[in-house]
């Protein structure tokens, strides 16, 4: 619901996934994002160095985060069809270094889905459904 632009932060962060598109070799470390956030001030007087926050908004500046944007939303997954966690959709919220963030979360809770290798079967259920 916000509009931030770029280097302001506020990022939803995908940390296990980088940039569409990115080649492995153009990846940035977190120690080199770090000291590149570091020589650029952005930060100054606003995160202490060393700290987690520090931390991850060296990684919203190199992994997989999509920004802030008043017409967008971001849609994924966090369960597999078994109905397992799903560990790429690990993500966060980066933290806002200029203006401000409005956001709206909708979660949507299904089932595991049934037919697929894998799948849980809650045998409470499927005895209850025979009798």
């Amino acid at each position: 619901m916000s509009d931030l632009e770029e280097g302001d932060g506020g990022e939803t962060l995908f940390s296990k996934g980088w940039p569409v598109g990115q080649a492995e070799e153009d990846r940035i470390s977190q120690k080199d994002a770090i000291k590149s956030l570091r020589d650029s001030g952005d930060v100054d007087n606003i995160l202490e160095r060393g700290s987690w926050e520090e931390e991850m908004v060296a990684d919203c500046r190199t992994r997989l985060a999509v920004r802030p944007h008043s017409a967008r939303a971001v849609l994924f997954y966090s369960q597999n069809p078994d109905g397992t966690p799903d560990s790429s959709s690990l993500h966060g919220g980066c933290p806002v270094i200029k203006g401000e963030k409005w956001a709206a979360n909708l979660w949507v809770w299904n089932a595991p889905r049934g037919g697929f290798d894998g799948s849980p079967v809650n045998q409470d259920v499927v005895d209850k459904n025979r009798a």
